[in-house]
């Protein structure tokens, strides 16, 4: 039998993260976090949030002792220097971050950001022992004239270069301790905010890709081990069926993670 990465699935630790973008300010920020830290606990997964920049200090101190993973948005790939404007992993260390959200398609098609730039800002984070969520993703053009795969392959293998440059990349998905994994994150760009989503079967065929080609870059084991995210229209009525896909191991959530109720119906929908 080939080998089949969704057969490890119960090893990885499903993870939700509600990438905020530039919405909700400092009151809203409060309100939102309070009422998630109100709700029930979830030990079976990993939850997250990514508020703008300039919040990620004050929501990582209002979620105190609590599991919740607080993140930023982006980061810039050197330490310091004459960079106007950027933010160095280490600041965002210091802020209280844990993971950084890089290569979303909002930064490649608004910011112009490319492969390589990716790829050394996995290696940036990883550094400073803060865990990537790298995206990646095709237009609805390159899905339908089948270059998508070649796309795919091109921006993971990116990532994975990032990954292979540090000394010790063999536990992506260290379940003690989230900062010091990786997650890949597939948002087909045509389905981001647009409440289109992929069928079942498109979003499984690409998982499944996603991580054969990590196993042929950086081994089995750490293909084994990488929690692959799904992100696109992700809302409470389709996240229990698109979560219960073998090689889907959790979600990246735009607008339905500025709701306490759908984000809370998200994570609730990984515990089955």
């Amino acid at each position: 039998m080939p080998w089949d990465g969704s057969r490890k699935k119960s090893m990885r630790k499903p993870i939700v993260i509600g990438n905020w973008k530039l919405n909700l300010h400092r009151e809203e920020a409060r309100a939102l976090i309070d009422e998630l830290l109100r709700g029930p606990a979830h030990p079976w997964a990993d939850v997250g949030v990514a508020p703008v920049l300039t919040l990620v200090e004050a929501v990582k101190t209002w979620a105190n002792k609590s599991p919740l993973l607080v993140g930023a948005q982006n980061v810039f790939y050197e330490e310091k220097g004459a960079f106007t404007g950027e933010c160095g992993p280490r600041f965002l260390a210091e802020a209280g971050a844990s993971f950084c959200i890089v290569g979303h398609s909002e930064r490649r098609t608004l910011f112009g950001e490319t492969n390589d730039m990716v790829g050394k800002k996995v290696q940036a984070l990883l550094k400073a022992s803060l865990m990537p969520v790298a995206c990646i993703g095709e237009t609805l053009a390159q899905r339908k004239d089948g270059s998508l795969w070649d796309l795919l392959k091109a921006q993971l293998k990116a990532i994975a270069s990032g990954i292979g440059s540090q000394s010790n990349p063999s536990n992506p998905s260290n379940q003690a301790n989230p900062a010091m994994g990786i997650c890949i994150a597939y948002e087909p760009i045509w389905a981001i905010g647009t409440g289109v989503t992929p069928t079942a079967n498109e979003v499984e065929e690409v998982h499944a890709f996603l991580r054969a080609t990590l196993a042929e870059t950086l081994g089995k084991a750490f293909a084994n081990e990488t929690r692959i995210l799904y992100g696109g229209s992700v809302t409470a009525d389709n996240a229990k069926a698109l979560m219960a896909l073998p090689n889907v191991d959790g979600a990246l959530v735009g607008g339905a993670s500025l709701k306490a109720g759908s984000f809370s119906t998200i994570v609730a929908s990984l515990s089955a």
